[in-house]
């Protein structure tokens, strides 16, 4: 997924929150992670209520570090 129109972490990390609320409804977090290389990803471990694990990828190189003191 990629994050758009948010110009720093602050806006785009509550972003990625609420897609995940919103398209995952009941998802516990498992862990949170960062990728970096040419682009620079948040990685998201999630449970669904059935049990189920997934990956949730945002790319987050358009705002990371933008406006951050």
């Amino acid at each position: 997924m990629i994050i758009s129109g948010a110009r720093s972490s602050m806006e785009g990390v509550p972003a990625e929150y609420a897609w995940i609320r919103q398209n995952l409804p009941g998802a516990k977090l498992e862990s949170q992670s960062l990728i970096s290389g040419s682009r620079i990803y948040d990685a998201f471990e999630v449970t669904l209520p059935s049990g189920e694990k997934r990956h949730v990828y945002f790319d987050i190189t358009s705002f990371f570090g933008a406006g951050e003191i």
